[in-house]
């Protein structure tokens, strides 16, 4: 499931798109259908026009428009604020609104700006047993209200273990919440490609959602692309349940004990790393008696609400600015408020941390696995959450694959060698089995569009401790002995058991893409297609500004990485020059013994890589750096001669005019000896007068 199918092979078909033509980035198919269009969604009314004056045009011109950052939905945004009816969400406006009486975690927060400084004094809970809340319970407090843990469960306290029905009863509520949550917020029947069209990520978003929905979808080319997941009500309520489902697992089915007060999450994190490398079920049992602590005989730990309402702020700080801007197109704007939205994300959020402490304290293992977006239908451990758009998926490649058959034939029976096709050019097979081979790489099958849900497995040990009761030393049940029915319930072992099924969404995938084909555009490639406007002179010179500085932080580095490296090319160069007579002499007289010293010392050092020490190679350098040490060490008195001798050439005291052809030097090499550089320094401080 989290591998991508790949065939070796031949060269890429051209009936087969390589990226997206024109007609299919705007997702209009080959048939005369565009897909990104839902039959009977809503339709957002077109904005009012608001001309703008002398004022806005100067101040847009210098400062900014400062709704361009809405992007496609900026003359909503316009249109709401002529109008008086703008008001833009943030956490900050519901902590601030929170009774004074009362205390809220919603801006406990520190990661961004948008948290509140309030400091009340903790009040009375804000309790409620039922899921469903209406507009007019926020009134009085427009704080979330907690669910009644007790209320649900039926019991103020845990058992020792939960069965597997009660596992799945609530792990499958907590999905259909989540779904009728997304459908509620994000879907609505709301068509955005009217406001949108192929630029809707282009919309203003976090980066938390984008890297989130790396991890949840994967575009279908032909069919709308990136854009339909957006613009398609029913896409993107699958792809809001997708990204809400990886923030669940990762925020709190990952804890070891979802709302644990600092000491007992220290202390699980402890046990947790030192037992590593201990079989899984003893270092379970260990963290249940300490999860067993940090409840304290009641149903949650005692920092449960505030790791709630924090992780809840989290989230909605995540869909914030989609938010803002689907409050002034939804069709029940006077429902679509943020007291309603908080509340009903802090019932997920809170629920799933309830189910997440009901496992910390059971003694079985739990284990969560996300699909893969593009990989294969992996049917055994899936299951399908949205089966029509598969099918019309399915029903729309099949029309184009005949379509394709029909094509070929008539081509191939007149000899052409491509054909012009709405979408792309095909080729023309020349035989039967070059036709064969397109035939192949066309094959489509089920791959994952959304990634919905993470699939649940439990493992569950049962006599832990006992062994296994065989009559038979090597492990085999004898004839004569009892059968496994009667050594069930004494033996040792364990049971697996499927708490659900991974939820998916297919689309009509290539099954035996050729090797260099890549079906699908990564999100970040499309999301930079969209260029970021310059938006006022003050925008213009920010990005020059920061452009700047960027250029200069990054060429900094390499400059002085390249001045040192020079520096010390140039002392190594000039100290292997000053070196050369104990360098030849010791190439004359060790250099068989050299080469062996090095591959032994080769050797030993990749038997050290291997065992993967960090110094490896300082085995193999370091006597290569001690060795030009100890020429240098040879050469010293010629290396302490040099720079008196350069100040005096600096300082015009010796000069190559003022020695004349009787000098010392002259002599010496009329003579035909050779004088080192150490007597020839020694000649001319005795020439000039200096000793």
């Amino acid at each position: 499931m989290s591998t991508k199918s790949s065939t070796n092979g031949q060269s890429v078909p051209k009936d087969i798109p390589r990226r997206r033509s024109k007609s299919s980035r705007s997702g209009t198919r080959a048939l005369g259908v565009n897909p990104s269009v839902m039959p009977g969604a809503h339709q957002p009314v077109a904005p009012r026009e608001y001309p703008r004056s002398i004022f806005e045009y100067i101040y847009h011109a210098v400062v900014g428009d400062p709704d361009a950052k809405w992007g496609p939905f900026r003359s909503y945004v316009r249109e709401a604020k002529k109008e008086g009816r703008w008001r833009e969400w943030s956490i900050r406006q519901i902590a601030r609104a929170a009774p004074k009486n009362q205390n809220t975690n919603l801006g406990s927060s520190n990661d961004d700006d948008d948290n509140a400084d309030y400091n009340g004094e903790e009040g009375e809970e804000k309790r409620l047993s039922e899921f469903e809340f209406k507009l007019n319970d926020f009134k009085a407090d427009n704080r979330p209200a907690h669910i009644d843990l007790v209320d649900l469960l039926q019991r103020s306290s845990h058992p020792k273990d939960y069965d597997d029905d009660f596992f799945r009863k609530h792990y499958s509520n907590l999905y259909f919440k989540t779904v009728r949550f997304a459908q509620k917020w994000f879907d609505g029947e709301v068509d955005l490609s009217g406001i949108g069209g192929d630029e809707i990520w282009g919309s203003p978003m976090t980066t938390q959602f984008i890297q989130y929905a790396h991890l949840v979808a994967h575009e279908d080319q032909m069919r709308g692309g990136w854009p339909i997941i957006l613009n398609n009500p029913k896409q993107r309520r699958w792809l809001i349940v997708g990204i809400l489902a990886q923030i669940i697992e990762k925020k709190v089915f990952n804890e070891l004990l979802f709302g644990a007060e600092t000491k007992t999450r220290e202390e699980l994190e402890r046990l947790d790393e030192t037992y590593l490398q201990e079989e899984g079920y003893d270092r379970k049992a260990m963290r249940v008696i300490t999860a067993g602590y940090g409840i304290r005989g009641g149903l949650i730990p005692q920092n449960f609400w505030v790791d709630a309402d924090e992780l809840t702020a989290k989230t909605m700080k995540v869909f914030l600015p989609l938010l803002n801007v689907f409050k002034e197109i939804w069709p029940k704007a006077e429902t679509y408020t943020q007291e309603l939205f908080l509340q009903e994300l802090h019932n997920i959020i809170s629920y799933a941390g309830m189910i997440q402490v009901c496992m910390a304290i059971s003694p079985s293992i739990f284990h969560f696995l996300s699909a893969t977006p593009g990989a294969r239908m992996d049917y055994a451990i899936e299951k399908q959450s949205d089966m029509q758009l598969y099918r019309e998926s399915k029903e729309f490649y099949e029309e184009l694959d005949e379509e394709w058959q029909k094509q070929i034939d008539i081509a191939m029976k007149e000899g052409k060698t491509e054909i012009d096709h709405p979408l792309e050019t095909i080729r023309v097979p020349i035989d039967a089995t070059e036709r064969r081979a397109m035939e192949y790489h066309r094959i489509r099958g089920a791959r994952v569009k959304f990634a919905v849900f993470p699939k649940v497995t439990r493992y569950k040990p049962h006599n832990k401790g006992k062994g296994l009761q065989y009559d038979d030393p090597y492990g085999r049940i004898l004839a004569n002995g009892p059968d496994w029915e009667e050594l069930e319930d004494e033996a040792e072992g364990q049971s697996i058991v499927d708490i659900s099924d991974c939820r998916v969404v297919y689309y009509q995938g290539l099954i035996y893409p050729p090797s260099e084909f890549e079906e699908g555009e990564p999100l970040d490639d499309h999301i930079d297609r969209f260029p970021r406007r310059i938006n006022g002179l003050i925008d213009f010179v920010k990005r020059v500004t920061f452009g700047g500085y960027s250029t200069a932080r990054t060429l900094t580095p390499h400059f002085l990485v390249i001045s040192v490296v020079a520096v010390l090319a140039a002392l190594v160069a000039w100290s292997l020059y000053l070196a050369r007579d104990f360098i030849a002499q010791f190439a004359r007289y060790w250099y068989i013994a050299f080469v062996w010293a090095m591959f032994g010392l080769h050797r030993v050092s990749e038997r050290l890589r291997e065992k993967n020490w960090r110094y490896a190679n300082l085995v193999f350098f370091l006597p290569l750096l001690v060795l030009i040490f100890i020429g240098m060490f040879f050469a010293r008195d010629e290396i302490m001669s040099i720079p008196p001798a350069l100040i005096e050439v600096w300082q015009g005291a010796v000069s190559p005019t003022r020695i004349d052809q009787r000098s010392p030097i002259n002599s010496f090499k009329n003579d035909g000896l050779r004088l080192n550089q150490y007597e020839q320094f020694e000649l001319l401080r005795r020439e000039s007068g200096h000793r």
